[in-house]
């Protein structure tokens, strides 16, 4: 059906009556609109422009608990004692298949789930924002019905058109009920799409969209996006009915086009950042919003610690950067929403118990953090990837020193005054300052505390939080109980060897003192969840 009652063309918000089942539709044009988000969460990045091609009609309400049992005899919802016009909800995703083929059965013209492009556009209802209406986050109590008090006692659905609907007429988009859409779940790109799909075959799950009645006002929008098995009953799941225009073709045609998109010109995801011109020059990363420090290229000597230490000089040659602070836990979420990881709140601090967002994420497995380097690499541009165990030990030490450094009368000259300073130190003299500094930059011997927020102690010389003390972090390096001496941007043994062990530095220890030396190295296993206490930190090339 292309035409409204009166035989003309429907506009945007014009309503149109199913005669069979009295279900309400609303008549949504075809148009163009910029789908997803650059600034909210990760699973919604990047901005990209969509082209629905054919206009189409799309039910004013969620399906009702009525309209559900009148085609298909009983009620599986878990609010059935309210209402017959609340939602229907405790329906999988083929259960909504098996309703929209008797509807098809009973009713003229062809029926479907929207794909989660329609969904979107139809919920924007022409504007750009967060919502499908004027104004912002102070309206929406008007037009969905959500967690807007954080009680989690007596939370329902709603009867459907309780709240105001949006610009095009439509109903209950955000909140109450989470909608299935036809998608499987993928990550965006930024290709220009006509009439997207989603992909062919299964990823997972399939999408819900525009949150429930348990979501809170930071999380209720127009491109909030969820999947779950296509199996999945949920008490808070339910879904709208599509009906396309008979000038549409049967089946979907996704394609991408190469045609330029202005639109975004000034949304998309800025260049590389340049190499710095000092030493701790600060880049945020836009879209995840993480902090790095620029570490130039240097020479310094790799755990040369006191005057029995072996000699390991190390010479790197190119500059990068380096994040200011261990992966947090808000960062982490951002990137992989729905793979939680194994983080433990028995580490956690006490006395920082609202919120964990600033928290290092901790219980992290080496592949784990790989899994998170490169969705990031997906999404931010490409380049990143773990420290070597060089690169980490120099932006650590924050101390380059020059070539000369590196003769062998410099080096004996070196030791000699090593061994003065431990004869000293061995009758308490020039310690105390020494436990000073490096108490108010590093912790340890914390044994009922746990992790802290990062960032609460000194940074180094270079402005690096937190490299000794909070978490282990894991490097790109294998283990080898030998390091080589004299080397110029080494990366560790080539293959695992025997040992089957990834390095991690900056130590995690309740009783003993961390220290940058080669004697705060170990390895540890890269295949299974990591252990308390273990993280990491990403870098990027320039």
């Amino acid at each position: 059906m292309s035409q409204n009652h009166n035989g003309k063309q429907p506009r945007a918000g014009d309503e149109w009556s199913d005669p069979a089942t009295g279900m309400v539709f609303v008549w949504i044009p075809a148009g163009r609109f910029i789908m997803g988000s650059n600034t909210t969460h990760i699973a919604e990045y990047p901005a990209h422009e969509v082209e629905i091609s054919h206009g189409f009609w799309l039910g004013k309400y969620p399906v009702t608990q009525a309209e559900w049992q009148r085609l298909m005899g009983a009620n599986p919802s878990h609010f059935s004692q309210f209402g017959s016009d609340w939602p229907v909800e405790q329906v999988s995703w083929m259960d909504a298949q098996e309703f929209i083929r008797k509807l098809s059965a009973r009713s003229r013209g062809l029926f479907r789930l929207p794909t989660e492009a329609e969904w979107e556009y139809a919920c924007r209802a022409g504007h750009t924002g967060d919502y499908g209406f004027e104004g912002g986050k102070e309206k929406l109590p008007d037009y969905a019905w959500f967690n807007r008090f954080n009680d989690e006692d007596s939370q329902s659905t709603l009867g459907v058109g309780r709240k105001l609907p949006n610009d095009w007429g439509l109903y209950d988009m955000l909140g109450n009920v989470e909608e299935w859409v036809g998608d499987w779940y993928d990550n965006y790109t930024h290709d220009h799409w006509i009439d997207p799909a989603g992909p062919d075959s299964d990823t997972g799950g399939r999408i819900t969209r525009g949150g429930d009645f348990h979501y809170g006002d930071s999380t209720i929008r127009s491109t909030r996006r969820d999947f779950v098995p296509a199996h999945f009953k949920g008490h808070d799941i339910g879904f709208r009915v599509l009906r396309q225009s008979d000038n549409a073709p049967t089946a979907l045609s996704p394609r991408r086009t190469s045609v330029p998109d202005p639109a975004l010109a000034e949304i998309v995801a800025g260049p590389r950042p340049a190499p710095g011109n000092k030493p701790g020059k600060e880049w945020i990363e836009p879209v995840t919003g993480m902090a790095f420090l620029w570490v130039p290229p240097g020479r310094f000597f790799m755990g040369l610690e006191d005057s029995q230490d072996k000699i390991h000089r190390v010479n790197l040659t190119r500059g990068f950067w380096l994040g200011k602070h261990p992966v947090t836990e808000q960062q982490w979420h951002r990137l992989m929403p729905g793979y939680l990881g194994k983080g433990d709140p028995k580490t956690r601090h006490p006395g920082y118990s609202s919120s964990f967002d600033d928290y290092p994420m901790n219980y992290v497995g080496w592949w784990d953090a790989k899994r998170y380097i490169d969705t990031m690499n997906f999404h931010c541009g490409g380049g990143f990837r773990f420290p070597t165990e060089a690169e980490w030990a120099f932006a650590c030490r924050a101390n380059p020193v020059s070539e000369e450094a590196f003769s062998p009368e410099a080096i004996r000259q070196m030791r000699s005054r090593m061994l003065w300073r431990e004869r000293f130190r061995s009758l308490g003299w020039g310690q105390a300052k020494y436990f000073e500094e490096l108490r108010a930059r590093a912790r340890w011997g914390y044994d009922e505390c746990g992790t802290w927020p990062i960032g609460r102690l000194k940074p180094n010389d270079w402005g690096f939080h937190d490299m000794l003390g909070l978490v282990e972090e894991w490097v790109q390096d294998w283990y080898s109980e030998e390091l080589p001496d004299n080397v110029t941007n080494p990366t560790g043994p080539e293959l695992a060897g025997t040992s089957w062990r990834k390095v991690l530095r900056g130590s995690y220890d309740r009783e003993r003192m961390p220290t940058p030396s080669v004697r705060g190295r170990e390895g540890c296993s890269p295949y299974g969840g990591g252990g308390e206490g273990i993280g990491f930190r990403v870098a990027r090339e320039c």
